[in-house]
């Protein structure tokens, strides 16, 4: 397999509309044409009933939203008990806090070459300003259900925070590429395609943790995996 870039900013595409707001926009213009175009003229009563059928296909996706937003908050308030977990270097329990486990990893690659396993603007960047060391390690994370989730991390160390924060900003950018991630052979599995829409990135003194999660069997909705970037990207580097 070749290697895949990590990193969302740096070379992704951009996050598509989700899923259910697509849908709620298409039924809703799909209702909208079925209406008009039905029998030719609309009536007064056919007009009660397509008021009637717009009102409860609004309060239909009000309470999806509200459904949402509950649903973001409950997994931010996760992520924070999470985030607290790791603090006090409890990795396992960090997991738990969002409903995951550890599963298999690969063996930590590291370099001192950066420019060798980078491309793009940041291939240009590693070359003007060269790192101090770069570690490379794949996860995999799951769930009861078998859904399971593969986590590309690389740290990427400088000489002082000055040239880490600049790294930061590039790297975070979409379309300057990346540095290269491991391939997924070493754990097994298939080639995984890395979009870059679940991304972060974490500065640790002079070193960046760059951290980026897909499905790779099963199925996580884009939240999900969202959450599994943010809580790899504060544990320790491997």
């Amino acid at each position: 397999m070749q290697d895949r870039r990590i990193g969302g900013a740096g070379g992704g595409s951009d996050p598509a509309l989700r899923k259910s707001a697509a849908g709620s926009v298409v039924v809703a213009g799909t209702l909208a044409v079925a209406l008009a175009s039905e029998g030719g003229a609309v009536g007064a009563g056919s007009a009660v009933t397509a008021g009637s059928t717009a009102g409860e296909a609004a309060v239909s996706q009000s309470a999806g939203s509200l459904a949402r937003s509950a649903s973001s908050r409950n997994r931010k308030a996760r992520e924070a008990e999470a985030k607290r977990s790791v603090r006090k270097g409890r990795a396992d329990e960090a997991w738990r806090k969002v409903g995951l486990r550890r599963l298999p990893q690969s063996e930590k690659v590291s370099a001192i070459d950066c420019v060798a396993h980078s491309f793009g603007e940041v291939h240009e960047f590693l070359v003007r300003r060269p790192c101090t060391s770069l570690d490379r390690i794949l996860f995999t994370v799951g769930d009861d259900q078998g859904n399971t989730a593969v986590v590309s991390v690389a740290g990427v160390e400088f000489r002082d925070r000055s040239t880490l924060w600049k790294f930061k900003r590039l790297e975070d950018r979409h379309g300057t590429r990346d540095v290269t991630a491991l391939g997924s052979s070493p754990l097994g599995m298939h080639d995984v395609h890395f979009t870059g829409d679940h991304y972060r990135s974490k500065p640790r003194g002079a070193a960046l943790t760059v951290a980026e999660a897909e499905t790779v069997f099963g199925t996580h909705d884009a939240d999900d995996l969202d959450a599994i970037a943010e809580v790899e990207a504060v544990l320790p580097r491997p």
